[in-house]
């Protein structure tokens, strides 16, 4: 046990956990990244959730042991700047937002960093914490969407999680329905490159970002009017019936 207390109490192991630290910020900004383009797609959620919070969980004992270390003074500052573009892009996916948020906000105060950079940074955090819930949460209520592709919304609550893909399963056709009125629905089918996707553990992020809209439909009845017609290696896009050139979706 003693040896154990005297690793522990050495500066040269506390200095090298202090490195976690500026990858912890790498990984957060990564997944804000991640968040701003993609939709996540689990495999297995449970894992996931609890590989992801083990992560956190450890990153979090990692800095806070390190608070000492110029390393995680000053890498401390900015995890939590990534939590924020979180709060936008992934809001309502709060089993992604809390556990990063709560680690960023634990090391950023543990961190022995002056405390007016920490009031000063801390009051900016709050601020724009609040500005991030309550902004997102107003537009979620107008349904005033600013992700647009070809001059049409992509509303990720609607996305369906049925695709259909082209034979070399790199495209995919993915439907958007929404059905808040009963008077009215509206399916609107977007193409994506698979190809682009990120592959993490238990889970893969899909790239919606750049997809391309093919047609919008209300109240569509039967069968889908966007479709692949595949033969063996080679894919048709049919769009109203008629073939969409290669030309104008790869």
């Amino acid at each position: 046990m003693d040896k154990i207390v005297d690793f522990f109490r050495d500066r040269r192991v506390e200095l090298a956990f202090s490195f976690l630290t500026p990858i912890y910020a790498v990984l957060t900004g990564i997944l804000a990244w991640l968040t701003a383009g993609f939709h996540l797609r689990p495999g297995n959620a449970p894992c996931m959730f609890l590989l992801y919070l083990l992560l956190n969980i450890l990153f979090c004992g990692a800095m806070i042991y390190s608070r000492r270390m110029l390393p995680t003074k000053f890498f401390a500052i900015f995890p939590y700047a990534a939590v924020l573009v979180m709060i936008v892009f992934a809001f309502g996916n709060w089993w992604l937002i809390v556990p990063a948020g709560l680690t960023s906000a634990i090391a950023f105060f543990a961190a022995k960093n002056a405390e007016g950079v920490k009031i000063i940074l801390g009051t900016f955090y709050l601020i724009f914490t609040v500005v991030a819930v309550v902004g997102t949460m107003a537009l979620n209520l107008l349904s005033i969407n600013f992700i647009q592709s070809d001059d049409h919304p992509v509303i990720l609550k609607n996305r369906m999680s049925s695709y259909s893909y082209d034979s070399k399963k790199r495209y995919r056709i993915v439907k958007y329905y929404d059905g808040s009125s009963r008077e009215y629905t509206d399916t609107s089918y977007f193409l994506e490159d698979g190809s682009k996707d990120v592959h993490v553990p238990f889970g893969t992020f899909e790239r919606w970002g750049g997809c391309r809209w093919l047609k919008s439909v209300k109240n569509q009845t039967g069968t889908d009017v966007v479709y692949w017609e595949n033969h063996n290696k080679l894919s048709k896009l049919i769009v109203d019936g008629e073939e969409l050139p290669q030309s104008d979706w790869k």
